[in-house]
């Protein structure tokens, strides 16, 4: 090959990796603040935030005054499961006063937690928590996930009953991640083979996987 040659194969691949790195910008930067994603059957798969509701984790002592500067129906301080408040807008709000509302309520001291909800088609839309759930390809891999959880700031709560490869995990309090996102984390390291992490009940997990597919 040429001096000349070789100058113009090098000029033509910069220029690609160029452009593609333009192009790889620019979709960063005009993707939507509500745009998420997660696994199923190892495919990622989009999420579209409902913006009218959110869960909120609280800490002992939090007042329902607290939050009275968001345009918020009222709501009781009841456990849904494990603690979790469904707090529901008076109209959906616009995605930029729905994500200011949402670092609102992450820098109230008496939350330890907001999850989204996100909508299904023509099913319901559905409320995420705290918690998530992963399947690991064989127990030797549980040493894997106590090391990857400890750098994710995750607790493992507990196996699944009856089906040892599966774990239950949460997000410890005030982490600022969200649950399925730390569940696409774990996902992508390479030992897991199914996670789920998009429920804010616990409902049996082979309902939760088969609804996973209704998205």
């Amino acid at each position: 090959m040429t001096l000349r040659m070789l100058h113009n194969f090098t000029d033509v691949y910069s220029r690609y990796f160029f452009f593609l790195a333009v192009a790889m910008t620019f979709c960063l930067m005009t993707q939507a603040q509500d745009n998420y994603c997660y696994y199923y059957d190892g495919k990622m798969i989009a999420l579209k935030v409902e913006r009218k509701f959110l869960n909120i984790i609280t800490h002992d002592g939090f007042e329902k005054s607290s939050v009275a500067n968001l345009d918020i129906r009222d709501f009781a301080l009841k456990t849904v499961d494990q603690g979790i408040t469904e707090i529901e807008f008076r109209s959906e709000p616009k995605e930029a006063d729905f994500f200011k509302a949402i670092q609102s309520l992450k820098q109230n001291p008496g939350i330890a937690h907001v999850a989204l909800y996100f909508k299904r088609g023509e099913h319901s839309s559905i409320g995420t928590s705290n918690v998530f759930y992963v399947k690991l390809k064989t127990n030797d891999d549980f040493k894997k996930l106590q090391q990857v959880a400890g750098e994710r700031n995750v607790k493992i709560e507990r196996q699944v009953p009856y089906m040892p490869l599966w774990y239950i995990l949460s997000m410890l309090p005030d982490t600022d991640e969200y649950s399925f996102e730390a569940a696409n984390f774990f996902y992508e390291t390479g030992f897991m083979t199914a996670l789920e992490g998009l429920f804010a009940t616990h409902p049996p997990i082979e309902k939760r996987i088969k609804i996973l597919g209704e998205f």
